[in-house]
């Protein structure tokens, strides 16, 4: 009973819309055949007892409902069915007909199929102020607004006004920035995705999106900031590799924050990422130069909140921060940081431990390197694999610096058994191929370090060449120290 659908979806509401749905459910029982006295007294029983396992037993269910009765098998299972059709009822409504502009839409149809033309024409004013009153539209709003016209124009033509404005221009143009929107997120979207799960392999995607981004630089779409900001996130994401991006970063930047009001949230959220992304993956490629674009990119979108989700922030991003703020030495705004996320954290089951392990690599970046080794948590306790595979590389860190008195040899145990790790993982599609070389790169070349003598100038040099040639390796500033260190 606790893993049915009926249980699941109602957790899913919040108080409001629990106490909101018993009221459409005690509503709609006096008007549908089914929906018995006792499918109401099934819903009030398992909201009230939403959190108590217990009590949502099968048998603790229906005894409260038949006190008097014996158990008779498929009598409760039909009323659970019964309530889950009024809760997917009750989400339809309230989610899409329950909407104010389409239930006006809908009112819309209704009087234009009934020839009504004095309702029909304060409908439609209605409608305009509805959609007058969105002050950051989604594209869900601009296909509302296309349907508005679409509307206007049908009402005109059924009653046969050919003279009159039949709001054809304007129904184009409202359909045509619906289009051009979603079809430039999901091009802009399929590009990034098939960078790590090729699918497009005849290029059939790109070569259909050049033909939409033809259509979108009409001049007659210059003034429509959304179109202008996937333009600009596609040309970044397609010319990743070619430094005259630069430029388009800092105005795809700056048309960012110079529409942030105008913004839909959801909207200025992805094109902050996109900003991010760029940057991260331009330093990946090498280029050092970007880790201070990409901090204040950090700082000036903590300060937006877009980089929130319910007043917390994504583990994943909370990882980017630190470790962009590391890589520049600014470890008081890391340890701030630390402080006021410690209980923030989202996009994990392991929030305590996530905060630990970056708390640990706070302290292995300031030198403290017993604090950061006694706060690790151990890898066999966490459940991502990106970050067991960062607590693995830290521990093999802090046993670099610590263990040169030690009479066992334990840091060559520990990267053996991750080299093993490694090659298990890549075998079972545990991790991609990318993320397997990045790290196999890392011990090898950690390998050579450790076998390498200071006055083996010829050997050092070598390994300085491997380095030079495997930009895409893990903990790359670390390993040039310790090349550098070899003389």
């Amino acid at each position: 009973m606790l893993e049915s659908r009926l249980i699941e979806h109602l957790k899913l509401l919040d108080a409001e819309e629990a106490l909101d749905f018993l009221r459409y459910a005690k509503a709609m029982s006096e008007y549908e055949k089914g929906i018995s006295e006792d499918t109401l007294i099934l819903l009030k029983y398992i909201c009230k007892h939403l959190e108590e396992d217990k009590k949502l037993a099968k048998e603790a269910v229906y005894k409260n409902i038949y006190p008097k009765e014996t158990w008779k098998n498929g009598k409760l299972d039909k009323l659970m069915t019964n309530a889950m059709t009024l809760l997917k009822s009750y989400i339809s409504f309230t989610h899409y007909l329950g909407n104010e502009i389409n239930d006006t839409l809908a009112l819309s149809a209704f009087y234009r199929k009934k020839k009504q033309a004095k309702f029909f024409e304060n409908n439609k004013r209605n409608l305009d102020k509805l959609n007058e009153a969105i002050e950051k539209p989604q594209a869900d709003d601009l296909l509302k607004q296309y349907f508005i016209c679409r509307e206007l124009f049908l009402f005109k033509t059924e009653h046969n006004i050919r003279r009159e404005n039949l709001y054809l221009p304007e129904t184009i143009y409202a359909l045509d920035v619906y289009y051009l929107i979603e079809r430039l997120d999901l091009g802009l979207k399929a590009m990034a995705q098939n960078q790590y799960i090729p699918f497009d392999t005849h290029n059939t995607i790109e070569s259909t999106l050049n033909n939409v981004i033809i259509l979108a630089q009409q001049p007659f779409f210059e003034q429509n900031v959304l179109i202008q900001l996937y333009l600009q996130a596609i040309e970044l994401q397609t010319n990743q590799k070619s430094v005259e991006t630069d430029e388009i970063l800092q105005r795809f930047i700056i048309l960012i924050e110079r529409n942030m009001d105008v913004l839909h949230f959801k909207d200025l959220v992805l094109f902050c990422n996109i900003a991010r992304f760029y940057c991260t993956e331009q330093y990946n490629r090498g280029r050092n130069e970007y880790l201070l674009p990409l901090f204040e990119l950090h700082t000036r979108q903590l300060n937006m909140g877009v980089l929130y989700l319910d007043m917390k922030i994504r583990a994943s991003t909370m990882q980017n921060i630190i470790i962009n703020a590391v890589k520049l030495k600014k470890y008081d705004f890391v340890k701030q940081f630390l402080d006021n996320h410690k209980d923030k954290i989202t996009g994990t089951s392991q929030p305590e431990l996530i905060w630990q392990y970056n708390y640990a690599f706070y302290h292995f970046e300031i030198g403290e390197y017993n604090i950061a080794f006694q706060q690790l948590p151990n890898y066999l306790d966490l459940e991502d694999t990106y970050y067991i595979l960062a607590a693995r590389r830290l521990e093999i860190k802090i046993l670099f610096h610590t263990e040169e008195n030690s009479r066992y040899d334990t840091l060559g145990n520990k990267l053996d058994a991750f080299k093993n790790f490694l090659f298990e993982s890549n075998k079972h599609k545990r991790i991609s191929e990318h993320v397997f070389n990045m790290n196999n790169d890392f011990v090898d070349l950690l390998k050579q370090i450790r076998g390498t003598i200071q006055k083996d100038r010829s050997r050092i040099e070598k390994l300085k060449e491997k380095y030079q040639n495997t930009p895409a390796i893990a903990e790359r500033e670390w390993l040039l120290e310790k090349l550098e260190a070899l003389g």
